[in-house]
């Protein structure tokens, strides 16, 4: 195997004096050179969610209607169960099922079913990010509009695989090396319960929800959502879970009233 200065040199002889010299020091200096530390991840984006207290859900109507909630489980105690990623050795948690500390359930879109014949809704400017982040997707479950633009950044020192599996939609599939840049995408067609995979780590799973409107929620640690500036009317509200199923309820409001409607599992 050649040495660092034949590396350096390109293969040819080096002669003695001043030119090994030179190309020596040259050499050494390189060899000593310290490695740059890779850049610090970027921070967790703070994007829009569900309230973080059912007080804040249910807060006076300040434009239409308001349709605001709960989600409560009422099933048999859930254990939390942490999965050992095979490419990174890290423990993650499981997040198909969390119930948070008061006994309501994270990660519940909760949204509109009814459809709005004759409106159309303005795509909403801001980007949402999806990260890969601790070997795990953040956010777990992402709900957009249709069109709003989608960034997928790795967060991690592993390489990721970025993989959608959509019914409608249009199938991606995109590595995404450490620090690489971001994927960026849309997804036209309204569709609920799309499964996004990682095919370099089978630890990695999470959902996306693309819908035609902006009445929607995804709960978080506080198990509410709240779905406001509704027009006056009649509504099928859903609840959708990815392993507890969907839960329906059919609301009529007036502007300017908030309803409460709370699911239970």
């Amino acid at each position: 195997m050649p040495s660092v200065c034949e590396r350096c040199s390109g293969g040819r002889p080096i002669g003695r004096g001043a030119d090994a010299f030179i190309l020596g020091a040259a050499c050494l200096a390189v060899a000593c050179r310290p490695v740059a530390p890779p850049p610090p991840p970027p921070p967790p984006v703070i994007q829009w969610q569900a309230p973080t207290t059912l007080a804040t859900a249910t807060a006076p109507a300040t434009r239409g209607a308001v349709v605001a909630g709960r989600i409560i489980y009422t099933g048999p105690p859930i254990t939390p169960r942490t999965i050992v990623s095979p490419v990174s050795r890290v423990a993650v948690l499981d997040e198909s099922v969390v119930v948070n500390a008061d006994g309501t359930l994270c990660n519940v879109l909760v949204y509109v079913k009814s459809e709005f014949e004759g409106r159309t809704f303005a795509t909403p400017r801001k980007p949402l990010v999806i990260d890969f982040r601790g070997t795990s997707f953040d956010p777990h479950v992402l709900a957009v509009q249709t069109h709003q633009l989608i960034q997928v950044r790795n967060c991690d020192p592993d390489v990721h695989n970025f993989h959608v599996i959509p019914a409608i939609n249009t199938e991606r599939n995109h590595p995404q090396p450490p620090g690489g840049a971001a994927i960026m995408f849309t997804l036209p067609i309204p569709e609920i319960g799309i499964a996004v995979k990682d095919d370099i780590d089978p630890t990695l799973s999470m959902w996306i929800h693309v819908l035609a409107h902006p009445y929607f929620n995804v709960t978080n640690t506080a198990g509410v959502y709240r779905l406001e500036d509704l027009p006056p009317g009649t509504y099928v509200i859903e609840a959708w879970h990815e392993k507890l199923g969907t839960k329906q309820q059919t609301v009529t409001v007036k502007d300017g009233e908030v309803v409460s409607v709370d699911f239970r599992y």
